[in-house]
């Protein structure tokens, strides 16, 4: 990848960067005029861009970067050599990502104006030539951030405030508008979004959807429109029959290995990729499922774990304890002690950072709870970071600009977990008294206080509509509660000790359980009633459980250092998959599904595909 560079009042064309030395960069859309007005990469080799109309376009986009702080931008016309057809061909397969990738997004509208004269510029961004051309696909959906702007260089908004007026104009879905991942949505609903928009070459309506269809094929100008279309189209049948097994190892000696094998045959070693890595401590996904950020001591790594392609290293002031996602992907909240590794202390401070995912920078720091930090979770609606721990109090900071405007006491001890509800308007906390309250956030107030548990509340969870609280703890039972009402809906006995992780399925019906006996159990969440199977293998300490976003499969890790993988409606045993060395201490699945992330105490973060 070429990119931009302004430096010295000038701007630069920079050389071939390889992934890892990639810096935050800006990327400008925009629709083609006349091919000869457009300035192209030998226009830059040469010193004689300037002089060329399509210079104006460039100037612009370098002075919304430099005012965002941006050193880096990106341009289609000229970072491409496109006389090289193994260039074309990579930057056509990586330009989905590119995109995805960029800090910011500027849409320049030729065709919109905001003079004196045209005061209404809705109409003309209605009817703008932006919306009928098919690579601007891609570069409406693929960046977290797209600001449009009138020829003038009037910024006209974003993405998010004019979702309404690009859903009627466009007729994309307001979900894929918001950012949810392509691969959330099936073929017919990813071809509409393509519907009446049209290219100067007939092939380019079919290579200008890889990235939307997150596939690739190579690049053959001059096979014509049908045969490309028809590519595209066996592709796409494919990838979706297409059953491999993948794993990405990272280990706390700095290899990363990539393994791929069919089912029910040995793992074999696919790519190897070398790195100077600590051991992990935490690790997390961006909600679009292409990000995995691994924190170690002090440093953040930040990694596209398709490709093993390190994104970015993010340093840390403090030792890191954890690390949470916004919904949207573009903040990264960390937490991190002053004391030293292993240690802690009273005198000791735990502080958050966040960070823009994207570009790197830390965006604010918050010196907070004076022990041990616990836990931290995002609001769904993302306005909100919760954190607690130890230290008898839950804080709520303004996700944007990093303000307390809460502080929740009367806990006792360790708060051990926090919840939100769906719609953003309650927060459940649990802690070590065994009581669990219930906070509006809006106004701060405790609107109930639950205390049928005899000990340590372990774990919390709201199922996905909100309606049903579940708590499990020390005392071996799950309690449901009408999260509307502040009922006792069910007590699910079954457990013996400990209780250590729960969670609901995609669709509310069921809640799965795991303990210190090392077995797995399903209730129903509505009757309470237990399912036929309690899941019991190999496991003596089950440490963490997940559903699968489709609710059919379930995941749970153990101190055995063994996951198994279940199949949640008959509780058939699916797979086991070993590689820990020792406890797992976590297991999650992307938000589309189709990989799980295992994470352990021996250092050792694997992805399994």
């Amino acid at each position: 990848m070429r990119l931009l560079q302004h430096r010295d009042g000038a701007i630069h064309l920079t050389g071939d960067l390889f992934d890892f030395e990639i810096p935050a960069y800006a990327v400008l859309s925009h629709t083609w005029g006349n091919p000869r007005d457009e300035v192209h990469f030998k226009d830059m080799v040469e010193g004689i861009a300037q002089h060329k109309p399509g210079y104006k376009k460039i100037e612009f986009c370098c002075e919304k970067a430099v005012k965002d702080g941006l050193q880096y931008f990106w341009v289609d016309t000229c970072c491409i050599d496109k006389s090289s057809s193994a260039e074309l061909q990579e930057a056509i397969t990586s330009m989905f990502r590119w995109y995805q990738q960029a800090a910011k997004c500027y849409v320049y509208l030729g065709d919109v104006t905001t003079d004196y004269k045209q005061c209404n510029w809705e109409q003309a961004f209605q009817g703008s030539r932006w919306f009928t051309r098919g690579w601007t696909l891609q570069e409406l959906l693929a960046p977290h951030t797209v600001e449009f702007f009138s020829q003038e260089g009037w910024l006209l908004g974003d993405k998010k405030c004019l979702k309404n007026l690009i859903r009627e104009i466009t007729g994309i879905n307001n979900k894929a508008l918001k950012g949810t991942p392509m691969s959330q949505f099936n073929t017919n609903e990813r071809l509409l979004c393509a519907k009446n928009r049209h290219t100067t070459r007939g092939e380019d309506e079919a290579y200008s959807l890889l990235g939307i269809f997150g596939i690739s094929m190579p690049v053959m100008y001059g096979e014509g429109r049908g045969s490309a279309i028809s590519r595209l189209k066996k592709e796409i049948h494919e990838a979706t029959r297409r059953n491999t097994e993948e794993m990405l190892q990272i280990s706390n000696l700095g290899a990363v290995t990539l393994h791929s094998a069919k089912p029910n045959r040995d793992l074999t070693e696919w790519r190897k990729l070398e790195s100077n890595r600590d051991s992990l401590n935490d690790l997390a996904f961006s909600s679009d499922g292409t990000t995995l950020a691994m924190g170690s001591n002090k440093e953040i790594a930040l990694l596209n774990w398709q490709s093993g392609r390190a994104l970015r290293t993010l340093k840390c002031q403090a030792r890191l304890d954890a690390l949470a996602f916004s919904p949207d992907g573009v903040t990264l909240a960390s937490v991190g002690t002053n004391g030293p590794f292993g240690e802690m202390r009273y005198r000791d401070y735990q502080t958050i950072t966040l960070w823009d995912s994207r570009s790197g920078v830390a965006l604010q720091t918050l010196q907070c709870h004076p022990h041990l930090v616990k836990n931290i979770a995002f609001s769904p609606d993302g306005t909100i970071l919760a954190s607690g721990g130890y230290g008898e109090a839950v804080r709520l900071w303004n996700s944007q600009s990093g303000a307390l405007f809460q502080t929740y006491e009367g806990r006792q001890g360790y708060v051990f977990s926090i919840a939100f509800s769906s719609d953003s308007t309650i927060l459940a906390s649990a802690s070590k008294d065994g009581v669990i309250i219930l906070w509006d956030i809006q106004s701060g107030v405790a609107l109930q206080k639950l205390e049928d548990h005899q000990d340590f509340i372990l774990s919390i969870a709201f199922s996905p509509n909100s309606m049903t609280l579940a708590s499990a703890g020390s005392d071996g039972i799950i309690r449901l509660w009408n999260s509307q009402s502040v009922s006792a809906l069910q007590t699910l006995k079954g457990h013996q000790r400990w209780i250590q992780s729960r969670a609901f399925s995609s669709d509310d019906t069921t809640l799965t359980s795991a303990g210190i006996i090392g077995a797995v159990e399903l209730g129903n969440s509505r009757s309470g009633a237990a399912l036929d199977h309690t899941l019991q293998r190999r496991q003596r300490c089950i440490n963490s459980i997940a559903f699968s976003p489709d609710g059919t499969t379930l995941a749970s890790a153990g101190n055995n250092g063994v996951i198994n993988l279940w199949n949640s409606c008959s509780g058939a045993a699916l797979q086991t998959l070993e590689g820990h060395e020792g406890t797992v201490c976590q297991v999650i699945f992307s938000p589309d599904g189709a990989t799980l992330a295992s994470a352990g105490n021996d250092g050792v973060t694997r992805l399994w595909r």
